[in-house]
């Protein structure tokens, strides 16, 4: 069913000198409980954060009933202000930029604004909010059981601080599982890029540059489903480059062929039968959904929602290791070179209807045509 557009708040300018939330007016707050989900834009035309560096957190948030205590974030706050890595407006007035603040739990049923100074000092803030309502609930990877790693570029950064640093030093996992990413050598950081992919943040992988991020161990089923929102920027890539790995002799790799042409899928190369499930041509510049899917002894390669390639492979022992992104698991290298928006790790294999609704949801937010 198609969306209503509700004014949320008309053109205001709210100037302070507190280190404090300041919430909407109770009367203004919607009312949506005929509506599941929300798309909600900020248009703002000047802010001052208060301080050099400092920002201003936007975060819309919602409840169940009008009591203020079960309020919470419908999306991650969006950040205004200098050097913030959401930045989206200017301190020339005026000057309209607009933010997409993207549901991420579904609308309780009443939607309020919040705004929170990063620090003490004078700030102010001129903007208005429209929402988009729907019938139906937004979608989220973790509605589907078994999400046990989920990463996305507008959600979890840390970056470092300064205008001039996008070094991506932490990424959280937003499954609930605490599979969170990082890297702490400066050099090695992927690079915060905020209108990537169809305009949404990703992280920047320069091979040359080696950057790479890992997480702590944990560990994925005997069967899984692996996914990657990435955008290539190298065609070919190096060979085997990666996307994300456990220890491809072992457990599970998702990356590209040995040319680097091609995308692939490997289980459990250590143990015979020996299979690989190769296929879908890598093109520079083209955002695409790869994804990988094994439920012994089937192995099977999908590029956009699409079957390309599948083999017979041995299922790995379940163990708990780091996850790789961009890397292999040896010194070696052999680095991804391109945009990485969003990772999914499922500890299952997920049947055709639920494979479907994870396809559409990344197809919609990075302009990917899916089946």
């Amino acid at each position: 069913m198609s969306g209503r557009t509700f004014l949320c708040q008309d053109w205001t300018t709210i100037r302070s000198s507190l280190n404090q939330p300041f919430v909407q007016d109770p009367v203004m707050w919607l009312d949506l409980d005929s509506f599941g989900d929300a798309t909600c834009w900020i248009d703002v035309s000047e802010v001052t954060p208060p301080a050099a560096g400092a920002s201003l957190q936007f975060a819309m948030e919602t409840s169940p009933s009008p009591d203020d205590t079960y309020f919470s974030a419908m999306a991650p706050p969006l950040s205004f202000g200098a050097g913030a890595p959401f930045a989206q407006a200017s301190t020339t007035p005026n000057v309209i930029r607009s933010a997409q603040s993207l549901t991420t739990n579904n609308l309780m049923r009443y939607l309020r604004w919040k705004i929170t100074p990063s620090t003490t000092g004078p700030w102010d803030l001129t903007f208005r909010v429209r929402v988009v309502a729907n019938r139906s609930p937004a979608f989220v990877p973790t509605l589907l059981s078994g999400c046990i790693f989920w990463l996305r570029a507008d959600i979890g950064i840390t970056i470092g601080t300064g205008s001039a640093n996008t070094g991506v030093s932490g990424w959280k996992d937003q499954s609930g599982s605490g599979n969170d990413a990082a890297q702490a050598t400066p050099a090695n950081q992927p690079v915060y890029t905020p209108n990537a992919m169809n305009g949404l943040p990703a992280l920047r992988m320069t091979a040359a540059n080696a950057q790479w991020m890992s997480t702590a161990a944990f560990t994925v089923g005997a069967a899984a489903t692996l996914i990657a929102a990435v955008q290539p920027v190298a065609s070919p890539q190096a060979s085997y480059a990666r996307l994300m790995e456990q220890d491809y002799s072992s457990t599970y790799f998702l990356g590209c062929d040995s040319v680097g042409s091609s995308y692939k899928l490997i289980v459990n190369t250590n143990t015979p039968p020996y299979g690989v499930a190769g296929g879908g041509t890598i093109t520079s510049g083209a955002p695409t959904i790869v994804t990988g899917k094994y439920a012994s002894p089937t192995g099977s390669l999908y590029v956009n929602g699409a079957l390309v390639a599948s083999d017979t492979f041995t299922a790995p022992t379940p163990t708990s290791q780091p996850l790789l992104i961009s890397k292999d698991h040896a010194a070696a290298g052999e680095y991804w070179d391109g945009y990485i928006a969003e990772l999914l790790i499922y500890n299952r294999a997920l049947t055709k209807n639920e494979f479907t609704q994870v396809h559409r949801y990344l197809g919609a937010r990075y302009s990917i045509v899916v089946p």
